[in-house]
């Protein structure tokens, strides 16, 4: 039973995280500030109330090691900009905007966490993440512009988190195959493309042209990637519907990427691909210049939010102007973390790991569906990881803590019905 405070928070939750995109995805200060106020409000409000109720969910048991690794980060972000010890950053007004990020970053986790008591809340957010995912291809296509972002891989990056949601709940929906006759078998089939699941396969495909037309080379690689290494988790442990999901993700690649985006422009994707030529690529002198500055920053790194500041040290003829990131956020999180980025790589790892677990253990279809929206969000996103810095725009990178908190209600939520 959800309490009414409890539910007027969550509500405030999914505005908040349909909402954070809109803003230039909070590539700017001014873009940024706002959310993380409303952030830190609702996780101030719902501290009051887990304090009262002394709450003793399973689910913060589940979680406790992506909690201990957010604790640890923060705890590591901050002796670097006091610069006590041997930590020290080069730049520490921006460690201290990076604290406040972070801790922004780690409310959001626990506000999904302690917000989310049941599966119609937990579902009503993945639709909101889906919504507004395609509101943002219905603005690239009014406006002529990749939504809201500056950026087409930022705006790739949201997409790819989007699909990953958004072909989740169309698992979530599948039934078993009938047996019978070939009557049967038909209505089967067409209940899986149409009937109330016709909604998100049209959502499906309006997410897939938001990615065509990015023209973002890794966002859309790292979309095939998720969806194949997901997928093949995916064939097994939904392998009671497993001839409707071999169909529907055949459908996937046959109509909505080839059909649907010989319209939206995928020649023009592929022109991009013809044109990398990673000798003369900015993002390999960055990824040289990064491997230098890691060699004198690796263990306590140069502070969070310096990587600008280090470049200019490491830097050659080959690259002029100013350069704010990295376009890797593996480099950017090592040159400025040090080896407290492992901890972000252990809840990343230990999330995805849980991901799988839950399509393992739990009997739930619905609950399965989501550990598989949730690891092919994070295989997608990691991958482009490589290529881009998706995770230093709060936009993304709030809706990414989100993902990775789906695993842990997923296992937990509705456990008493066996499910």
């Amino acid at each position: 039973m959800v309490d009414r405070f409890s539910y007027t928070l969550f509500i405030a939750f999914c505005v908040l995280i349909f909402l954070a995109p809109l803003p230039m995805g909070g590539n700017r200060p001014m873009n940024w500030m706002w959310p993380m106020v409303l952030t830190n409000l609702l996780v101030a409000f719902a501290a009051s109330s887990f304090l009262v109720r002394q709450s003793t969910s399973v689910v913060w048991r589940t979680a406790k090691v992506p909690i201990v690794c957010l604790g640890g980060v923060s705890i590591w972000i901050f002796l670097q900009a006091l610069g006590v010890w041997d930590f020290s950053s080069w730049d520490q007004q921006a460690t201290w905007v990076g604290l406040l990020k972070t801790w922004t970053y780690a409310g959001t986790f626990c506000l999904a966490l302690f917000l989310i008591r049941t599966r119609d809340q937990l579902e009503t957010l993945l639709w909101v993440i889906v919504a507004a995912g395609a509101c943002q291809v219905l603005i690239t296509i009014a406006l002529d512009q990749t939504g809201t972002y500056v950026n087409r891989n930022h705006f790739a990056g949201y997409m790819e988190i989007s699909l990953a949601v958004a072909i989740g709940l169309m698992l979530s929906k599948f039934d078993r195959v009938e047996r019978g006759n070939w009557r049967a078998s038909l209505r089967g089939w067409i209940r899986v493309f149409l009937g109330p699941k016709i909604v998100i396969r049209v959502l499906i495909i309006i997410l897939v042209i938001g990615l065509i037309v990015s023209r973002s080379r890794m966002g859309n690689l790292g979309f095939f990637v998720g969806l194949g290494i997901a997928g093949l988790i995916g064939l097994w442990t939904f392998r009671s519907v497993g001839r409707k999901v071999m169909i529907f993700f055949g459908s996937l690649l046959a109509i909505d990427v080839f059909l649907i985006g010989a319209f939206y422009g995928i020649d023009k994707l592929q022109a991009r691909f013809e044109q990398l030529d990673s000798s003369l690529n900015l993002r390999t002198f960055l990824n040289e210049h990064s491997w230098l500055a890691l060699q004198d920053h690796w263990l306590f790194g140069s502070g969070v939010g310096s990587y600008y500041a280090v470049y200019p040290s490491v830097r050659d003829h080959l690259t002029f102007g100013h350069v704010q990131h990295a376009h890797n956020d593996y480099a950017q999180f090592f040159v400025e973390f040090g080896i407290g980025s492992i901890l972000l790589a252990m809840f990343v790892v230990y999330s995805a790991y849980t991901a799988i677990r839950v399509q393992v253990v739990r009997k739930s279809r619905f609950m399965r569906a989501v550990g598989f929206a949730s690891l092919m969000a994070i295989i997608s996103l990691m991958f482009h990881a490589t290529a881009e810095f998706n995770f230093q725009l709060t936009a993304n990178a709030s809706t990414f803590m989100v993902v990775l908190a789906l695993p842990y209600l997923a296992l937990t939520l509705d456990r008493r019905s066996g499910a």
